[in-house]
């Protein structure tokens, strides 16, 4: 492989091809960049992956490594060559170790869209503060052992990987200082917009979006769903012109709906998972979104909504410490912190003004950060692993 020449790329996750879910979708626009590019692409979706354990985390610990190394070793026996075998999950140390064995001119990057021990550090005082661990003893003692052994994958992932990818400097310094993966193996590349989202400027942001209030993401402790219902609770309580709208998956309403005060629920407006084209009609009615994560790799949602010209108030956790700037495109607030995110709702709620310049800031910040640029990245990155182990 010459500088500036095509790259043979095989992109493994276990999640199905969907260009409008979470990490699938993520998957799916880093693929289709790289293709843009030029680059020679295939990939191995979940359905490529045996499914045998329906458990999730045994699925993980004793199904996954052995399975992505069977469909590589497929391809390889079909004749298929690869400059850069790039895999989503820690459980990617086996294929790791096979490709440092086996194939001498490939290299094997680990891709985080967030790091899992890093996640795992992170929550643990918001869980015991919360004390949402409501499993019995022998179940606590089975999930630590299964915790230890997945906590062993990374640590794996990070000896045998020839590279890693992380979407955040927060993660990034976590792989270098936690991980002991050397800085010159890790790299820190943000993730995207999708195009759809880019394709026209954000709407003008009104006085009718400002009253409207907006949260998308998975409903999973991580995301910090007590912390938006306590702050939803209180702002819609003292505001009654305000609304929200919840976009989460569908099989979550209910739960959702339960952590609301019943005054306050002829207010809230539940939407299930949509295609992207549904999704930028949905941010551009809005004014702003609620991200109050405890922890994230990259905090998707959170761009993709400043794109539209949205006012973000997040978490100063993951991607989003990285490309909002306190005060000038957005708001960082201390995680798990409701009353900071209260206060800085009814603050913002009632200053248009700065609103409007917040939104302004934030669609402007967003047109920088689009998958073709990960892609080109990734491509600076793979190009020195290359050279680094071809020498």
């Amino acid at each position: 492989m010459l500088r500036g020449a095509a790259l043979k790329i095989l992109i493994a996750h276990d999640v199905p091809c969907d260009p409008d879910s979470g990490a699938a979708g993520t998957v799916y626009q880093i693929s289709k960049a790289f293709k843009e590019l030029g680059h020679d692409v295939e990939n191995i979706w979940s359905s490529d992956l045996p499914h045998r354990i329906k458990h999730g985390n045994l699925h993980y610990l004793m199904e996954l490594p052995g399975a992505y190394v069977k469909a590589i070793k497929k391809r390889i026996k079909q004749g298929r060559e690869y400059d850069v075998i790039q895999i989503s999950q820690p459980h990617c140390f086996l294929p790791a170790k096979y490709v440092k064995e086996h194939l001498p001119d490939t290299v094997l990057v680990h891709k985080s869209h967030g790091l899992e021990l890093n996640a795992v550090s992170s929550l643990k005082p918001f869980t015991e503060k919360e004390g949402v661990d409501q499993r019995n003893l022998p179940r606590k003692c089975l999930s630590k052992v299964m915790g230890v052994l997945l906590a062993k994958h990374s640590h794996l992932a990070a000896k045998y990987c020839d590279g890693t990818l992380v979407a955040s400097a927060m993660d990034r310094d976590f792989a270098v200082e936690e991980l002991g993966i050397k800085p010159e193996r890790v790299k820190y590349i943000p993730h995207g917009v999708s195009n759809v989202l880019l394709a026209g400027p954000a709407v003008e942001y009104t006085a009718e979006r400002h009253k409207k209030i907006l949260y998308v993401g998975q409903f999973a402790f991580l995301k910090g769903p007590l912390i938006l219902a306590r702050t939803m609770n209180e702002v819609l309580g003292q505001k009654p012109e305000i609304t929200m709208t919840w976009v989460c998956d569908r099989v979550h309403h209910d739960a959702a709906r339960a952590m609301l005060d019943p005054a306050v629920l002829d207010r809230v407006d539940f939407l299930p998972w949509m295609s992207q084209e549904e999704l930028m009609k949905v941010y551009d009615e809005h004014g702003i979104f609620l991200f109050p994560s405890f922890y994230e790799g990259a905090g998707k949602t959170s761009l993709e909504a400043m794109s539209r010209g949205l006012c973000v108030i997040s978490s100063s956790v993951g991607g989003m410490k990285d490309y909002i700037r306190h005060g000038e495109n957005g708001f960082l607030e201390k995680p798990g912190d409701a009353d900071a995110f209260i206060r800085r709702t009814l603050e913002l709620l009632d200053d248009f003004p700065l609103a409007r310049r917040i939104s302004k800031a934030a669609a402007e910040t967003a047109k920088a950060y689009t998958w073709r640029r990960h892609a080109e990245e990734s491509v600076e990155f793979y190009t020195k692993l290359l050279k680094i182990k071809r020498g």
